[in-house]
């Protein structure tokens, strides 16, 4: 019997684990994947609906409610062990449980958690979906090396993409035929946005040599908005390489940020990158000497 990640998962509960990381595309040990994995079992729905089928069960006296309701990590920890993971007795280990549930809630309290990414379908113009867990709103991230319009192929035109990206979270149809919608209009032409009951603000002027101020980023996205952000590339003669030594524009590049994190008193924002494969969580200040412009977008 071969035991796997954060709850020991085996037979079908590992393939389970297993089917939906490489749903992913990620592999088995990747820990977000194995969180949300486990939330799924807890809960019987959520980002592995389909997947993961566990759920809590009464036993040895103890219910659901138990867990729910408990005033201590200590107590939450027992409560846990019988109805998720219901060791035979001889193999509980009360002690340790209780010691490690107080450990790693005094190492994680206040931990602020960010959303959950699925990677894209068959359809190519589809790098995935994003679910903030700020908003709540699920937003497709378009891929523009894939996208063809009257005027040809978008390969240029992140612009777009980041727009459309941002618009889909909360357009009331199919996100594809947001891809139809726009066909000459950038970001800054409102039109789009005013049809998904959106607003966006200029806010180039809080540029500060290249750098965008985190913390209007975390109040923007903690006030349920998002940020798109035009990046310096090679047409301003810089190199396009953040501080964080990741390469993001080449000529030059819009991105949006659709929500913000904060783990292990780290902050970090969720970055929709079209077409250049660095799509997922980076430092809030991943951009710093790199912004050239900067658009707010809220719901009306």
């Amino acid at each position: 019997m071969l035991l796997t990640g954060l709850c020991a998962w085996h037979s079908s509960r590992r393939e389970g684990l297993e089917a939906y990381a490489a749903s992913k595309g990620v592999e088995i040990g990747d820990v977000d994947t194995q969180i949300e994995f486990l939330i799924t079992e807890i809960k019987g729905s959520g980002p592995a609906a389909g997947y993961a089928t566990y759920a809590f069960m009464p036993n040895k006296g103890y219910n659901a409610n138990n867990w729910k309701d408990a005033t201590s990590p200590e107590e939450a920890a027992e409560a846990f062990c019988w109805i998720f993971e219901r060791p035979d007795e001889k193999y509980a280990h009360l002690d340790r449980r209780k010691e490690a549930a107080k450990r790693y809630y005094d190492q994680f309290k206040g931990t602020e958690l960010g959303g959950s990414f699925e990677k894209g379908t068959t359809d190519s113009r589809i790098i995935g979906t994003f679910t903030s867990a700020t908003s709540g709103k699920t937003f497709t991230i378009f891929n523009q090396m894939e996208i063809t319009t009257k005027d040809g192929p978008w390969k240029e035109r992140c612009s777009r993409a980041a727009q459309i990206s941002v618009c889909s979270g909360y357009y009331s149809g199919n996100p594809i035929n947001l891809i139809d919608k726009v066909t000459s209009s950038a970001p800054e032409d409102s039109k789009l946005y005013n049809q998904c009951n959106l607003k966006f603000v200029n806010d180039k002027n809080s540029i500060n040599n290249g750098t965008y101020p985190t913390n209007k980023i975390k109040s923007q996205i903690i006030g349920k908005g998002q940020v798109i952000l035009y990046l310096k590339g090679s047409w301003d003669n810089e190199t396009g390489v953040s501080k964080y030594g990741n390469k993001w524009a080449g000529k030059s590049h819009w991105v949006a940020i659709l929500d913000y994190r904060r783990v292990n008193n780290k902050e970090e924002i969720y970055v929709s990158d079209s077409g250049h494969n660095k799509t997922g969580w980076h430092p809030i200040d991943e951009f710093d000497w790199m912004a050239k412009d900067a658009e707010l977008v809220n719901e009306r």
